[in-house]
C-alpha cells in the first residue's frame, strides 16, 4: 500500500491537515469543499476557515454541545457553510453546440443554500447524487472519501470490503443494504437502505467496540414535516426537524427539505431548542465563463437562504437576504458569484463580512475543456465589523495569478504556464504571509503533477532539501519565519492511491 507522509521543518499557525479528499468531480482541488488532508487553511476565528488554495470560505457553528457516550464515542451537531453552493455537470445539447456545462444547487445543502447539518453520509454507486464511479463517504464537513476494492478499482454495490486511499483509513464492509463504515478509532457507522429509494442510504447507528451506541431513526410528522430522532445509550433523546414545504424549502422541497428546528437534551432534564428561519429568492444559476459565447440561457432557481439561527438563550445569528450574492443580471458578467454569503451578524451584535473575486486556476491538457473546473469564487477580503458599523479589522487575500480571464481550450496552449500560486494574506496591521501552492500539471523543474494543489513550490529549499511552503513577514522587519515541507510518495498495491491526496 502506498502512503503519503509529510515532514515539517516548522509548524505554521495557519497550516492544518485534516481528513478529506477531492475525489468527486465537484471536489477537484479547484472546487473542493470541506477540509482536505495536506491543504493549507487560515483559521481566523472559531467560526471561519479559508482554503488558501482555492479561496473557499468554510463556517462551522456548533449546534449544542458534544455528548460523550463512552471513552471512545462522542457526538454532536455542527451547522456548516461552504461558499461552493453549486454542483456542476455536463449537459448534452446537440447540434453545433454538442455539450455545455451547467450548474444546480448542491445536494449537500439541507439548511439553506450552502448550509448543511449532517452526521455523515454514505453514497452507493447508483445513488443519483454520487458522481464518482464507486462508493463514497461524505464527512459532516462535506469532504468526500472514495472507497475502492483491494485492487484499486471501484467496487459494486455488493463487493466488500473496500477501503479509502486518502489517509482517512476508512473501511467499508457489508452486507448489502446494511453497510458499515469502520473508522480507525474503532467506531462503526452503520447505514441502511432508504425505504423510499433503494439506491440511497441513511445513517442508522454509530457504535464503539464496547456496545455503546448512538441511534438515528426517521419519522414523517406531516405531509410537510420530517424528523430525525437521535438517541444514545446514556438515555438522551434529540430531535432534528425539517420542512419540505415548497414555500419554505424552495428547490429542496423534494431533496430532503430544510432544517427548521433542533431540540436537544440539556442538563437537568431541560431542553435546548435551536430554530432556523429562511427567505426564498429566485437567483441565477452559477455561471461558467466559457458558456458566454454559447446561446444565452437565462436560468433561475428558487432557493431557500438561511436568514436567522435562534439560540436557546434568546440570542441569534442573522443573515438578511441582502447578505447573500444576488446578482440581478447573470448574463452581464457571466461569473459564478451567485448565492454566496457576504455577511453575518453574530449573537454579540458584531458582524463578519466577506468579499469575493473570481479566481481562474489552470487545468491539465486533458481537462482544458472541462469549463466548470477552471473558474472558481475565492475570498478577496474579510472584515470584522463593530456593532456601530465601524470596521474593526480588514484582511486581504491576493493571489499571484488567476485574475485574468481564463483561456478557452480552443485557444493555443500556453507554452510556459505558471507552476506556482502564491496567495498573500495581509492582516489589519500590515503584516502578511505568503502561501505557496503547486500548479504544475507536468513533470518539469522538479514538479510532480500529483502535487497539484499541495502547499509547496520547487526551486526554494532548506538545508534538508524540503520545499518552501509558507513565509511570514513583519511589515517593517521583513521575513520572520519560513516553513518547508517534503512529501514522500511510495507506490505499491492498492487501495492507497499513488497520488498525494
Amino acid at each position: 500500500m502506498s502512503r503519503l507522509q509529510r515532514r515539517l521543518a516548522a509548524l505554521p499557525l495557519v497550516l492544518l491537515a485534516l481528513l478529506g479528499s477531492p475525489l468527486l468531480a465537484n471536489d477537484h482541488p479547484n472546487l473542493a469543499r470541506g477540509f482536505d488532508a495536506g491543504k493549507a487553511y487560515e483559521l481566523p476565528s472559531d467560526l471561519e476557515a479559508v482554503n488558501l488554495f482555492n479561496g473557499a470560505l468554510n463556517l462551522a457553528i456548533p449546534i449544542g454541545q458534544s455528548y460523550p457516550v463512552s471513552g471512545t464515542l462522542s457526538y454532536g451537531l455542527t451547522l456548516r457553510y461552504n461558499s461552493r453552493p453549486w454542483d456542476f455537470f455536463t449537459e448534452f445539447v446537440g447540434g453545433s453546440i454538442g455539450t455545455r456545462e451547467r450548474s444546480k444547487p448542491t445536494w449537500l445543502s439541507n439548511s439553506g443554500l450552502g448550509w448543511s447539518l449532517s452526521l455523515g453520509r454514505l453514497l452507493p454507486p447508483l445513488d443519483p447524487d454520487n458522481d464518482s464511479p464507486g462508493w463514497s463517504y461524505i464527512g459532516p464537513d462535506g469532504s468526500p472519501h472514495l472507497f475502492t476494492k483491494a485492487n484499486g478499482q471501484p467496487g459494486s454495490t455488493a463487493e466488500f470490503p473496500q477501503y479509502t486511499g486518502d489517509g482517512s483509513l476508512l473501511r467499508l464492509v457489508g452486507p448489502p443494504h446494511n453497510e458499515r463504515v469502520e473508522f480507525p478509532d474503532g467506531t462503526v457507522h452503520e447505514f441502511v437502505a432508504d425505504p423510499n429509494n433503494g439506491h440511497k442510504r441513511r445513517l442508522s447507528q454509530i457504535r464503539d467496540r464496547s456496545g455503546n451506541t448512538v441511534t438515528v431513526s426517521y419519522q414523517t410528522l406531516s405531509n410537510k414535516r420530517r424528523q430525525w430522532t437521535i438517541t444514545d445509550s446514556q438515555g438522551r433523546v434529540h430531535r432534528v426537524e425539517f420542512s419540505v414545504d415548497p414555500l419554505i424549502a424552495g428547490y429542496y422541497w423534494n431533496h430532503g427539505g430544510v432544517l427548521t428546528k433542533v431540540d436537544l437534551a440539556a442538563f437537568g432534564g431541560d431542553r435546548a431548542v435551536y430554530r432556523f428561519t429562511y427567505g426564498t429568492s429566485s437567483i441565477p444559476l452559477s455561471r461558467i465563463n466559457y458558456s458566454c459565447p454559447f446561446p444565452i440561457h437565462r436560468s433561475f432557481v428558487l432557493v431557500p437562504l438561511l436568514t436567522r439561527i435562534d439560540l436557546p438563550e434568546g440570542d441569534s445569528y442573522r443573515m438578511s437576504l441582502s447578505d447573500y450574492n444576488l446578482p440581478n443580471d447573470p448574463e452581464l458578467l457571466c461569473e459564478r458569484q451567485s448565492g454566496q454569503l457576504r455577511g453575518m451578524t453574530l449573537p454579540t451584535l458584531g458582524r463578519l463580512e466577506w468579499d469575493y473575486r473570481q479566481l481562474n486556476l489552470p487545468l491539465p491538457e486533458g481537462d482544458r475543456c472541462k469549463d466548470f473546473l477552471g473558474p472558481t469564487v475565492a475570498i478577496a477580503e474579510r472584515r470584522r465589523v463593530n456593532e456601530d458599523g465601524t470596521v474593526a479589522g480588514r484582511w486581504k487575500y491576493a493571489p499571484s495569478i488567476g485574475l485574468q480571464f481564463p483561456v478557452h481550450c480552443s485557444d493555443p496552449k500556453n507554452p510556459n504556464p505558471p507552476r506556482t500560486l502564491i496567495h498573500t494574506v495581509t492582516d489589519p496591521l500590515g503584516h502578511y504571509s505568503k502561501h505557496y501552492f503547486s500548479l504544475s500539471h507536468d513533470a518539469v523543474g522538479g514538479f510532480d503533477p500529483d502535487e497539484y494543489g499541495l502547499p509547496l513550490t520547487h526551486g526554494t529549499t532548506d538545508f534538508d532539501g524540503r520545499h518552501l511552503s509558507t513565509q511570514s513577514f513583519d511589515k517593517v522587519a521583513g521575513l520572520l519565519r519560513s516553513t518547508y515541507v517534503v512529501y514522500e510518495k511510495t507506490t505499491g498495491s492498492a487501495p492507497d492511491s499513488a497520488k498525494p491526496r
